[in-house]
């Protein structure tokens, strides 16, 4: 949607108690093309992936956007909140959005947030940035993966081939769009 292309950076991971889970959430990403980095691992990509671009760290309140920016340049010494027992995440300590110039490129440190706002999107569109699905063919054209018979989508995921979390998600936000 918008050709913004999404990478993944996972910048809590040391919190993260079923690391098998953990693992097998960071394959599957990969396996279906996703750039996907672990910090603090992979610090030397991540700014390969800075240089020379604009990019934005989007991500809900408390993931670690901050402590992502803190991580790969100690100088900026941004304002992060302690790990919440009850949320198991940080708490919301961005207030507005913030530009920084590094490594010929720009990164801008965002609010996280709680919801997402789908309203300009349709359903079509929605399925079409799910993009694992586009590997199986389903008997109707138009097929949306939710009600329709002999979905391929559908036989991949009773075939493990697709995350039944990611696949869940897919119904939250298709349920979401078609209000």
């Amino acid at each position: 949607f918008n050709d913004i292309e999404s990478i993944l950076i996972f910048s809590k991971a040391d919190l993260v108690k079923d690391l098998e889970s953990f693992h097998k959430i960071f394959d599957y990403y990969r396996s279906i093309n996703y750039k996907v980095y672990l910090l603090p691992n992979d610090a030397i990509e991540i700014k390969k992936e800075i240089q020379n671009n604009i990019c934005v760290l989007a991500g809900q309140s408390g993931v670690g956007k901050s402590t992502l920016l803190n991580a790969l340049f100690p100088d900026l010494n941004l304002k992060t909140g302690e790990i919440s027992d009850k949320l198991g995440r940080g708490r919301h300590t961005t207030r507005t959005v913030e530009l920084f110039r590094c490594f010929g490129g720009y990164i801008a440190d965002t609010p996280g947030f709680s919801a997402l706002d789908l309203k300009d999107m349709n359903k079509e569109q929605l399925r079409d940035t799910f993009v694992e699905f586009r590997n199986y063919e389903c008997k109707f054209r138009d097929c949306m993966h939710h009600k329709e018979s002999k979905c391929g989508v559908k036989e991949a995921l009773e075939d493990k081939m697709i995350l039944q979390s990611r696949y869940n998600n897919y119904l939250l936000f298709l349920e979401e769009v078609e209000k």
